[in-house]
Order: structure tokens, then sequence, then C-alpha cells
């Protein structure tokens, strides 16, 4: 490995939109050199797969499309002048700031900062929190998984959909399913309750007319090379058919905070979370944490403000 490349002011891990709100407001309080290192081929984070309105209605006055909400801090991401390094792997971090990280055009480098931001994020983690025979058929994915392959790629997981388990963001891709015309069969919610807000009840599930079934598990998934249907039973009563072709399991979301973990920092022992202070400060001076690494399902205004409160935060601690 190189010896230290260059050094920054600030260096923001993660180019979702706090880690962009972070790098923004650190720039626009004069702060000299800020970089921003993400590890996917664009900026934005999971915000990418959100084609749906209902975004940045705080910061732009009005609400966007997430894809929209990414562009607009995008563009002033490079309006600005803050550099960025796309499809790049922050390997370690040192408690003296220095950051080692690879990526395909420069192979595996070091760098200097004066302060940095995790800003991370958090992904899909299957915790054992959904009990479901899954036989490795083709035709099992996480939530997540196929909201990427439809907004991203343009592929439909299949045509007769099954999905479990009702949190909001189960809601949004099943709506998603519809519209790009395969039917979902069944919402299949353990509970006696739906995990959503009324509002997702009432614009999704009572507006699509989704049949829901309360209380119920999937006792066994059928099929040969491809899922062909799943046998549901509630509270070990008859057990009923439902045919299909996917399967989707919705999972936690768990903040990335293994880069924290690795350096020693404060971690959460029931959540993973990153603990910060009032100014968003880890356990180590200087090192700030931001968005959903510390709270897994944040809103994205609140991830942005959070951003910019860090951006604010570091001018301060620079100064002094």
């Amino acid at each position: 490995m190189e010896s230290i490349l260059c050094e920054y002011d600030v260096v923001v891990v993660g180019g979702g939109i706090s880690g962009m709100a972070a790098a923004i407001r650190s720039k626009e309080n004069g702060i000299g050199k800020v970089l921003l290192l993400e590890r996917e081929d664009v900026l934005g984070g999971v915000l990418n797969h959100c084609i749906h309105c209902g975004f940045g209605k705080e910061i732009l006055g009005e609400a966007v499309t997430g894809s929209e909400f990414v562009e607009y801090l995008v563009n002033k991401v490079h309006k600005l002048g803050i550099d960025v390094k796309l499809n790049t792997t922050v390997l370690e971090i040192s408690k003296d700031k220095e950051i080692s990280y690879v990526n395909p055009d420069e192979g595996m480098k070091k760098m200097k900062t004066r302060a940095i931001v995790l800003a991370t994020g958090s992904r899909e983690k299957f915790k054992g929190n959904v009990s479901v025979p899954l036989n490795k058929f083709t035709g099992i994915y996480t939530s997540g998984t196929a909201h990427r392959f439809i907004n991203l790629y343009g592929y439909l997981p299949g045509k007769k959909i099954v999905i479990i388990g009702s949190h909001d963001s189960d809601m949004i891709v099943a709506r998603r399913l519809i519209i790009e015309g395969a039917k979902v069969e069944a919402i299949i919610e353990s509970k006696d309750y739906l995990n959503s807000s009324q509002y997702i009840v009432e614009n999704i599930i009572e507006a699509f007319d989704i049949p829901v079934k309360l209380g119920y598990t999937v006792n066994e998934v059928l099929g040969t090379e491809r899922v062909e249907g799943v046998i549901i039973s509630k509270g070990g009563e008859e057990e009923s058919f439902i045919k299909c072709d996917s399967l989707l399991i919705s999972v936690p979301w768990i903040p990335e905070s293994a880069l924290g973990k690795k350096m020693g920092l404060r971690i959460s022992n029931s959540s993973e979370t990153i603990l910060v202070n009032e100014n968003f400060e880890t356990s180590e001076s200087g090192i700030f944490a931001c968005g959903n690494v510390l709270h897994a399902y944040e809103l994205s205004d609140l991830a942005t403000k959070e951003g910019f409160k860090v951006g604010d935060t570091i001018k301060e601690y620079l100064e002094n």
C-alpha cells in the first residue's frame, strides 16, 4: 500500500443523502478540501430505489421523487467542487484519522484528514425474524432487493407475488409491483395487526385492494426449481394454499457500523448503531456519524438535516 496520498479537511464515508448533506454544508461553511467516498457507482444511496414522490419537502419546499431529491443534492456536490470517489471501499480508519481505501482506479491507498463523517447507512440483514422453509427455490427475495430490481433495472421478480411482512417499505414495494403489472396475491403478517402507518393502509392496501392475512405464517414453500406456491396457517389451524411464483420477505435494516466497530467506537449492543452525542460526535474526537447508520429507518428530510447539522458542527470543531 502506498504511503499517505494526500490530506483533506473533511472526509465523508458514504454518499447517501445524509453524507452528501454533511459534505455540502461543510463546503458551504468555508472548509477547504472535502471528499466523499462511496462504494457504489453512483451517489444517492437507498434513495435511488425510491422513484415515488414524497421526499425533500422540508428542504425544497415541495415533495419530489427520491431520484429528483438525489439529483438536487448531487448537483450541489459538483457545483461546490467537492471531490468524489465512487466504487471506493474504505478498509480501515485509524484513531489518528488515517483512512485506508481501495478502488479500481487507484488500487489501495491511504489518506489523512482532520475530521471524518461516517454516513454508511443501513442494509437489509436477515436475523431470523422470519421463519420460512426456503428450500433454495428461485423466486425468493427480500423486499429491498425486489425494489432495486424493479426501479433500477426494470425487472419484475415475478407476476404472482406473496409478501411476508407489512412494514411501510414493503407496502411501497407492493404498490410498485401492481403498477408494473404484477399481482400481489397476499400480504402475510404473523401479528394480528398491520405494521404500517394509517396513510399507507388507506393509500396502498385499501386503495389497491391488496389481500391481507393477519395472524398467519408460512408453513411451507412449494415448487420444483421455482416457487409455485405457499402453504399458510393461522395459529396451527387448517392450512390453506396460495399460488404464487415469487415470495418477498421483509427483513430488518441494520446500520452499517462495521467500520466503527473495527476502530473501537462505542456501539449499541441492541441496535448496532454508532453512539453519538448531541452534536453527532462519536466516542472518538473528530469522528462524526449521521443518517441511517444511527437510525436505520430515518426519514429522508431528517437524515438531510442531520447531515447539515454535522457540517456545522465540523466547522466549530476545526476552528477550535
